[in-house]
């Protein structure tokens, strides 16, 4: 009978480790394991990174990467050196930049300057829209 219950408990644990497996989505790896040679887009609960490499024309190389929260991309942080917590470790904001526009770059650690923005569930105003600005559509 205990042969019976420790055969059933151990394919119990075993399935248990299957599900949780299954439930993980492939696009979450943290920054290490971002691949930043290339575009690629990432995906994670409520959070996408999107990252593009441009290849051609004379910013080659150049990096830029985009950060949304419920489908709604992060307004610009005010301040430059601001950085969040995403699925994929640290992302860090960099100010405008060749584009016209700041970026959201990984970074291998928490940075130890800047600002920590709040988890944009709990703060909805860092995903709003911005207020149309006059002039423009």
């Amino acid at each position: 009978m205990k042969f019976g219950q420790t055969a059933f408990s151990v394919l119990l644990i075993a399935i248990s480790g299957v599900l949780f497996a299954a439930e993980k989505s492939a696009d979450e790896v943290k920054v290490d394991k971002l691949d930043l040679t290339k575009n690629a887009s990432y995906k994670s609960g409520p959070w996408d990174y999107r990252y593009i490499v441009l290849e051609e024309g004379p910013h080659k190389g150049y990096m830029q990467g985009f950060l949304s929260h419920s489908g709604k991309e992060l307004l610009d942080p005010k301040d430059a050196k601001a950085f969040i917590s995403t699925p994929w470790g640290w992302l860090q904001w960099t100010p405008r930049s060749l584009s016209g526009r700041g970026n959201w770059l990984p970074v291998k650690e928490k940075p130890a300057t800047g600002r920590e923005l709040p988890d944009p569930a709990k703060h909805p105003e860092l995903i709003s829209n911005p207020p149309p600005q006059p002039g423009r559509p």
